[in-house]
């Protein structure tokens, strides 16, 4: 597809927000209701994502999580 081919909003409208997008800042907690495998998980106002067991992922340590993983396939 050529980029020109995108369907563009016009000027000063603003586009549509994802279903994903429109349901988290008003879902802040329980994660279930965007999908069934996301139930029991919640996402705190800080930013933090807690598991069911209570684990928290904070924003920035998610974003090393791929180099870790490459790290740890070649030790």
């Amino acid at each position: 597809m050529w980029p020109t081919n995108v369907a563009r909003p016009s000027p000063g409208s603003s586009r549509p927000r994802s279903s994903a997008h429109s349901a988290i800042p008003g879902r802040l907690g329980d994660l279930g209701a965007l999908h069934p495998a996301w139930q029991g998980w919640t996402l705190e106002p800080s930013g933090d994502l807690v598991s069911l067991n209570g684990y928290r992922f904070q924003p920035d340590r998610l974003a090393k999580w791929p180099i870790i993983c490459e790290q740890a396939r070649f030790w």
